[in-house]
């Protein structure tokens, strides 16, 4: 079973735990040797000389050469008492006369017991670099071939299985993955009120994870936990883009009374430089984290690079799917004196966002007309992070020990 495991792909070493080896021990009564004038070493060196296999030679026969080869070998246990350690002028001394040869088992050196039972264990390592899940699916394949040959009486069963927690924790970022991307839909419909434009902003998260994969492959990155949290992060950010550009659309069709596709193609236009700026600050904040050293880099560098990948693609996204569906789906504008009826969704909303943006614009009246206070107030808050970040402790904090700690 050992050798068949052995042979699969990615598996390094597998050990053998607990199980009995099978070794002929040849116990010597030191009475006997002393009586004989022997030593151990007389023993061992009867049993290296007599219990082997030598070539004897070739014998040429005309055509024929044939090779000898002298077989000494023991193949019975009872046959080592009789190898012959010392002859004697009255008898031969064999080791039968000053040692018990027993058909037994070697020292063991490793124990493994399952419900108080005495049971043999197989660890398998894998090899450095390769996929655990993989390794591991592949070896339990196997396994259900060998059971089938296993003599009766014996069961075999995984007792430990290091990809159990990989799965879990693989699933666990996945269903957050999913949670999060519904999440920001409803979000999305809650503050925009349309259900169309909820459907085209939300689009953009699996447009842009799915279209994150194919730059994964291409750095050779797989869907671990490293890069699934950062596509899990991504998602409240991909959308982003998406928003702003929809948004602008609809600013044109309401106000400036614009058809869907000029409308989309004039608000894009109009917004794609902000659009871009926010999105390469992204870029910029997540690009160190993938060039940092060391073994933190080596994690961290597929993390940065997943969240650069998808912040690219969500501008692309933003750009492009987004403008289209809002020309294809998009209402346009109501016709000159005939009003329309707003839902109840887009009424709510109304009443719940109209008290945040008169207060916002409040706030914004009082800052536009003390512009000099806030810039002096925004480099005396980036000026404080000097020292700040200098007054925060660095590394692990220092364990004092008391003079009566030993």
């Amino acid at each position: 079973m050992r050798r068949q495991i052995e042979s699969i792909n990615g598996v390094g070493q597998v050990n053998i735990l607990g199980g009995k080896k099978r070794q002929v021990n040849v116990w010597l009564d030191p009475l006997q040797l002393q009586a004989a004038g022997l030593t151990a070493v007389d023993v061992e060196r009867a049993l290296a000389q007599q219990n082997l296999s030598v070539p004897g030679g070739q014998i040429e026969t005309g055509p024929k050469s044939l090779s000898l080869r002298v077989e000494g070998r023991v193949d019975d246990v009872a046959k080592i008492g009789r190898i012959v350690i010392k002859d004697s002028q009255d008898h031969p001394t064999r080791i039968g006369d000053v040692a018990r040869v027993e058909d037994g088992v070697e020292e063991p050196k490793t124990s493994a017991v399952e419900d108080g039972k005495e049971s043999v264990v197989l660890s398998v390592r894998k090899q450095s670099g390769e996929n655990t899940v993989a390794v591991v699916d592949a070896v339990k394949a196997r396994l259900g071939e060998v059971e089938k040959t296993l003599p009766q009486g014996s069961e075999l069963r995984v007792v430990r299985d290091e990809s159990a927690s990989i799965r879990t924790s693989v699933n666990a970022v996945k269903e957050h993955l999913v949670l999060g991307a519904v999440f920001a839909a409803v979000i999305v419909l809650l503050f925009l009120g349309n259900a169309r434009s909820t459907l085209i902003a939300a689009l953009a998260i699996p447009v842009s994870i799915i279209g994150t994969f194919g730059l994964m492959w291409a750095m050779g990155f797989t869907l671990n936990i490293i890069t699934l949290l950062a596509l899990a992060l991504a998602v409240g950010i991909v959308i982003d883009d998406a928003i702003v550009v929809l948004e602008n659309i609809v600013r044109f069709i309401e106000e400036k009374k614009k058809k869907p596709f000029v409308a989309a193609t004039l608000a894009t236009r109009d917004i794609g430089l902000a659009v871009l700026a926010t999105t390469l600050s992204l870029m910029a904040v997540f690009l160190p984290v993938a060039f940092m050293s060391g073994i933190i880099g080596r994690f961290l560098k597929s993390f940065g690079l997943t969240m650069a990948f998808a912040i690219l693609v969500s501008l692309i996204v933003s750009f492009s799917l987004t403008p289209m569906l809002a020309a294809r789906w998009l209402n346009g504008p109501p016709a000159e004196g005939v009003s329309t009826e707003k839902s109840f969704l887009e009424r709510f909303v109304d009443r719940f966002y109209r008290p945040i943006e008169s207060f916002y614009m409040l706030v914004l009246t009082w800052v536009m007309g003390r512009r000099w206070v806030v810039v002096v107030v925004a480099c005396g808050a980036l000026g404080s992070c000097f020292p700040l970040a200098n007054a925060v402790p660095k590394g692990s904090p220092r364990r004092t020990m008391s003079p009566s700690s030993t």
